[in-house]
């Protein structure tokens, strides 16, 4: 009775899918994107089209407070598909307006385009959480 009943101790993998891990690697891509970000250059940048760069211009703040949205969806995949999803694919139209805001400016920018594999990740995030709901509601059969 004792042994028998007892759940079996459910232990949490550190990238439980395969777009955990995808995310984990966009991440760390990111993340190298805006430590380069964080360097002013009079000659400019390799992440700025902008001449001097500064990190703490326009463009350079809105990539930070995106990283930042960034981040909260990358530790909500962890714990909620669904709003992860949700929340990368409202970066990706963040990253649209300061694709629009920086073309209006003068600037090129290639946010879109970057941002693209996120977009798709966010998707795929978001048929995920809703299966994975799905299956939580059905009721068991047994």
């Amino acid at each position: 009775m004792g042994a028998d009943t007892a759940q079996p101790s459910v232990r949490r993998r550190l990238f439980p899918t395969a777009l955990h891990v995808l995310l984990a690697i966009y991440g760390i891509l990111y993340l190298l994107f805006v430590i380069i970000g964080f360097v002013p250059s009079e000659e400019g940048s390799p992440v700025s089209d902008s001449v001097p760069y500064h990190p703490f211009g326009l463009e350079g703040s809105l990539v930070k407070v995106l990283f930042v949205f960034f981040l909260v969806g990358f530790f909500m995949a962890w714990k909620n598909r669904l709003v992860a999803g949700v929340l990368f694919i409202l970066w990706w139209v963040g990253m649209w307006g300061l694709q629009t805001l920086m073309v209006a400016r003068g600037h090129g920018g290639e946010a879109v385009g970057m941002g693209f594999p996120l977009f798709v990740l966010g998707v795929l995030f978001v048929i995920s959480g809703y299966r994975q709901r799905r299956l939580r509601s059905r009721p068991s059969s047994s």
